[in-house]
């Protein structure tokens, strides 16, 4: 994995600790679910064998692009498992179910969040 360039650039990772191994930084926080406005910007890094422990779902539109590593979508009443690589782009409407997803080898991630 190649994160300690960005470790080096903004140190400011903070564990996550409802969840198993994944850390995140935040660029830019202005969501505001009171008026329904703003952007959040971050990255979310999974340790090697980390993920997210539940489904999950929010009032905010996503997107996702899968900067290095593997993610994997565990399967779901109605939804396949699916596995993600290095250059995937996932965009989520509000409300849309996704998760929970681990990573096997580690991963870096972009994330948007706006309304």
């Amino acid at each position: 994995m190649k994160f300690a360039v960005i470790e080096q650039d903004h140190a400011e990772w903070q564990a996550v600790p409802s969840e198993r191994g994944i850390t995140l930084t935040v660029f830019k926080d202005t969501l505001d679910a009171a008026t329904r406005t703003g952007v959040r910007t971050r990255l979310v890094r999974f340790a090697p064998g980390g993920g997210t422990r539940e489904i999950y779902t929010h009032d905010y539109h996503e997107e996702v692009y899968l900067i290095e590593g593997d993610q994997v979508e565990h399967a779901a009443p109605g939804r396949p498992l699916k596995a993600y690589g290095e250059g995937s782009y996932f965009y989520r409407n509000a409300h849309t179910e996704h998760g929970p997803f681990h990573s096997e080898n580690g991963c870096l991630l972009f994330e948007v969040h706006y309304y």
